[in-house]
């Protein structure tokens, strides 16, 4: 595969991941220069913290088949994580935008539903007493 693929191919997974984060700003670019397998583990440094296995682990002294599985599953914790409801705090919705395979954008919401519908509650009513009897 060239490297130009390659790395537009490496960027693209942590993009995706990074923006169902919510942090799409800050996404790693791949510097003029680095190596692929040194992106990859910068890219992992900074998603190891959403990893449960991985936390507090450098991967900078990985490299073949330590850094792909490392990568694997750090990449597959992020995203739990991001998709997970515990993510957000609690009164908070995040927007997620997904884009399919036709480029359309699909926006997702994660957190806590009340966030956004209590607005539109009618205001709770009680019985106090039934007349007739």
């Amino acid at each position: 595969m060239p490297a130009d693929s390659l790395h537009n191919e490496i960027q693209s997974k942590a993009e995706v991941i990074f923006r169902a984060l919510g942090r799409e700003a800050a996404t790693p670019l791949f510097a003029s220069g680095e190596k692929i397998e040194d992106f990859r583990k910068r890219i992992c440094n900074r998603l190891v913290q959403y990893s449960p296995v991985w936390r507090g682990v450098d991967t900078t002294p990985f490299s073949g088949a330590a850094l792909d599985m490392a990568e694997r599953q750090i990449y597959a914790d992020a995203i739990s994580f991001a998709y997970s409801p515990a993510s957000v705090p609690q009164g908070e919705l995040r927007e997620v935008i997904e884009t399919d395979r036709t480029n359309r954008r699909i926006s997702k919401f994660i957190g806590d539903p009340s966030a956004c519908w209590d607005a539109f509650k009618s205001p709770v009513r009680f019985v106090r007493g039934m007349i007739g009897r």
